[in-house]
This record gives structure tokens, sequence and C-alpha cells, in this order.
């Protein structure tokens, strides 16, 4: 049985628990590590494992900077990983510097939270990244995707139309465009006040056809039609996709089509392209000489019923290879 702690070996064990590497301190104890870790634990020194000494050595300056300034300017000055700033600090029990920026937060700068990281929001209003974060998540805004870069076209639409045109143009978010743009000291463009009429025959159009053809046709921005669309909560004009096709260009049907249809509808088309050829019907006597299958095979798999048997992807692509490409000389068994 264990010896109970001494009030020595467990002060000896708080100095030294979160400092001494652990083969170190079980010497210093003559104890085993599950034993120090659980005395440890019902010390309330558990979550911090044993770490060793750093062998980084600190002058009285450096020491006495720890806590002043940040963990990351530091660690710049000594040329050494933050973590390991972070380490000295909290051995030394510091309590970490926190930057405060006082200056009150405008509307424009509100809007903007959100719409780009926080690393690029930060230095575009000359604060920093955490200060920038803190408000956001203050908010309760969630973050954004990567910020905008700007490039001088783009800076040459600002002012050309309003702020929102130009939002939906670059698809940039709106508060970044209107920022960017008094940044940059141009003046806004004065929206025009005068409503267009819209007929209903075109209002039928929305969504059914380009933005870009309505505009056409009303003789009007296609970002007033753009707008005029998602006022009326219709979704924008997709193009119809293609449907696949069934056939190649010599109009042979593609045995990607065929491989999936059912045993009756397979033999159809089969036929069809039989009858188109050669201009008589693919009757399964005419299908035994070509693909060199039975009558009563083929009457099995191509009859419909109950007794009817199913077709195998292999013996299906030979039949198809036989049809259309009058390949016979392999049969599948």
């Amino acid at each position: 049985m264990k010896e109970a702690w001494t009030s020595v070996e467990i002060a000896l064990l708080k100095k030294h628990y979160r400092r001494m590497p652990a083969k170190e301190l079980q010497a210093l104890l003559k104890r085993s590590a599950s034993a120090i870790r659980a005395k440890a634990n019902s010390e309330g020194l558990s979550g911090d494992r044993h770490r060793p000494v750093s062998p980084v050595q600190w002058t009285e300056d450096e020491l006495a900077a720890l806590g002043k300034v940040p963990d990351a300017v530091a660690a710049k000055r000594k040329g050494i990983s933050v973590e390991a700033v972070r380490r000295k600090r909290a051995g030394l029990g510091i309590p970490a510097t926190i930057q405060v920026d006082h200056r009150p937060w405008t509307k424009e700068q509100i809007a903007l939270l959100g719409t780009m990281p926080d690393a690029g929001l930060g230095k575009m209003l000359g604060r920093s990244q955490a200060a920038v974060r803190a408000q956001r998540m203050r908010l309760g805004i969630a973050a954004s995707a990567p910020q905008t870069v700007w490039t001088p076209e783009m800076d040459a639409m600002l002012g050309a139309a309003s702020d929102r045109d130009i939002s939906v143009r670059l698809g940039v978010p709106y508060a970044a465009v209107k920022y960017r743009r008094k940044h940059l000291g141009i003046p806004a463009r004065q929206s025009q006040n005068t409503p267009i009429e819209w007929p209903q025959a075109v209002l039928n159009l929305l969504g059914k056809v380009p933005d870009t053809d309505i505009a056409q046709q009303m003789g009007v921005d296609a970002i007033a039609v753009f707008w005029k669309r998602r006022k009326m909560g219709i979704p924008r004009y997709r193009k119809p996709k293609k449907a696949a096709a069934t056939k190649d260009r010599q109009g042979v049907p593609k045995w990607g089509h065929v491989k999936t249809l059912t045993q009756p509808d397979f033999y159809r088309a089969m036929s069809s392209h039989y009858q188109a050829v050669y201009g008589r019907p693919l009757t399964h006597a005419v299908l035994s000489e070509i693909c060199l299958w039975s009558v009563s095979r083929l009457q099995k798999w191509f009859t419909p019923g109950r007794a009817q048997q199913p077709l195998s992807l292999p013996v299906r692509h030979h039949i198809w290879l036989a049809v259309c490409h009058g390949l016979t000389a392999r049969d599948p068994s």
C-alpha cells in the first residue's frame, strides 16, 4: 500500500507540476506517473501536462514586457514562437495583454461586418483583426467569404451607376461597394425616380427568358429587370438542360442509353434501328441469324409475361453489337 502524501510532497507537487519534466518529478517525489497525476487532479492541478523547462534565456527587460505587449510582438522581438511566449507568461502567472479599441463604430462600418474577412476589413478600417472579430461576434454576425480585390477596372465603375447596381454587376456586397466609393471620394450617382411602366406581357416573361432579353425589349438597363424580378420573388432564368442524345451521328442507338432500357423497350429500339437500315422488321428468326442465339431463347427474353427470363448485360451488349455493328463473332454464354 502506498504511503500517504505528506505536506512537503504536496508543496513540491504544486511548485513543480507545471514546470518540471515528468521523469524528474517522479524521481523527486519517488512516486509513479499515475500516482502523481491522480494527486494533481485531486489538488486541482489537472489540465496542464508536465512540460520541460524552456531552454530560452530571458532577460529582466524581456520578462518585464510579458503581459504588457501582445505575445506575438514579444515572440517577434525574441525570435521564438508565440506559444513559447505564452507558456512563459502563463508559467509566471502574468495575464495576457488585451488590446482595447475605444473608437466608436459607425453605422457604415458595422454594415461592412461579415461582408469580407475580418483581417481584410481590419486593414480597410485601420483596426486590428481581433477588434473586428470581437465586434462582429458581439453583434451575432457570421463570418464572410474572402475579401474583394478591387481592380482599376472595378474602381472605374464606381459612381457610373448606383451602388446597388454596381453591387449586382460585380457580385460584391452593397456595403462594400458603398464604402469603397466613399473611400475613393467618388460622388454617388443620383438615382432616377421615374417609374418604369411594366406591361403585363413583359411581367409574364420574367424568369422565363434572360433578363438581358427583356431589358433589350423594354429599352432599360438589365439591372432594372433584375430588381423587378427579385421584388416579385421570381427566380432567374435558367437555360434548360439538353436531353442526353440516344443516338450517335450515324443514327446508331448509344449503348449507354439502351443498356438501361427494359427488355421490351430494348427490343423495340433494336427493331426500329434495323427497320430504318434494312427496310424490314426484326423478327425473332432474323435476330437469331444475326446474334447466333436460338429463337426459343430469344422468345424467352423478349416475350412479355411471367415466363420472361431476365436478359443479362453481356448478352444485351452482344445483341446490340450484332444488330448495330454487325459483330457476331463472339457469342457470350
